[in-house]
């Protein structure tokens, strides 16, 4: 009987880390309410049967692998149907007994808080047909998508291949410019499935990107901040995967972080005067500098 809630919790964090979310320590220990350093043990547990644990600024399985995709086919909800199938349970009339521990059940195995910002938009509809286009290894348009960086709106044809965590986004080979990008899903008016198959799946990566959202093939430098509590609690707000580099100094805050581009931090810095130094490196400080003589902040 006392092995019971150990079973328990590895089956909720092996549902967890099959999916497409990236969860972070302290994300997993508090779904599964233990202690961070007890996270490191089952971890250990599910990689000494086999399981393929991929770490990098967070946890899941490896997408790859056999065992995890046999997980996959064992799984009959996608986290979409899941929570479709909760809604149901929980706007159905009456206390049915059987009803009730369904829900209590779905409630416990699945994240429902990412989809539930997604209920009911065309944001949802959107990451439907993306799943379905990578299930079925299909090139997608991105109809009337809006760039930011390059203030245009326009279709974007490419293969789709990873969702960023909490479906914000999706990682996408663009079959214009050859390269791997991000495009977030509130951008898209429309998604539509080509008959093409993917053309490019060796070329499917998922580069470095900072905390800042910027990406590159590796990252282009560490800077080193010094932050009041202001800019520390707006960091966190804004940007929590900097939290990880994030270290108390006394009364204020150090942050040592690598970058993709001086673009993203510099944007944080520059809307912060006064309330962050920059320590390091001189390269960023001239990139300040240069932001500032162009008037471009």
């Amino acid at each position: 009987m006392s092995d019971q809630p150990k079973l328990q919790r590895l089956l909720r964090l092996l549902l967890m880390l099959s999916g497409n979310k990236i969860y972070s320590l302290q994300e997993i220990a508090e779904r599964l309410q233990i202690q961070e350093r007890s996270v490191y043990r089952y971890l250990d547990s599910l990689e000494a049967v086999g399981l393929v644990i991929v770490r990098n600024n967070g946890y899941r399985l490896a997408t790859s692998s056999l065992h995890t995709k046999a997980i996959n086919r064992l799984f009959h909800f996608s986290e979409e149907e899941a929570y479709i199938l909760y809604q149901l349970l929980a706007e159905a009339k009456g206390g049915n007994e059987i009803r009730q521990k369904l829900v209590r059940k779905l409630h416990s195995l699945y994240d429902f808080k990412v989809l539930a910002s997604l209920a009911g938009k065309t944001d949802l509809e959107h990451v439907k047909a993306l799943k379905a286009a990578m299930r079925e290894k299909k090139q997608v348009i991105l109809k009337g998508y809006r760039s930011s960086n390059s203030q245009t709106i326009q279709d974007r044809e490419v293969e789709a291949f990873e969702f960023l965590p909490e479906y914000q986004g999706v990682w996408c080979f663009d079959l214009m410019d050859k390269s791997n990008k991000q495009f977030l899903i509130s951008r898209i008016k429309e998604v539509s499935i080509r008959e093409t198959d993917w053309q490019h799946t060796q070329r499917h990566s998922i580069p470095f990107t900072d905390a800042f959202g910027m990406s590159a093939e590796v990252p282009a430098a560490i800077i080193k901040l010094q932050l009041n509590l202001k800019a520390c609690n707006l960091l966190l707000e804004e940007y929590p995967l900097a939290k990880q580099y994030l270290k108390p100094a006394g009364n204020e805050y150090m942050l040592e972080i690598p970058v993709a581009d001086y673009h993203g931090v510099g944007r944080f810095v520059l809307g912060l005067p006064g309330d962050v130094q920059v320590i390091s490196s001189p390269a960023f400080k001239r990139f300040l500098t240069r932001q500032i003589k162009n008037g471009k902040w």
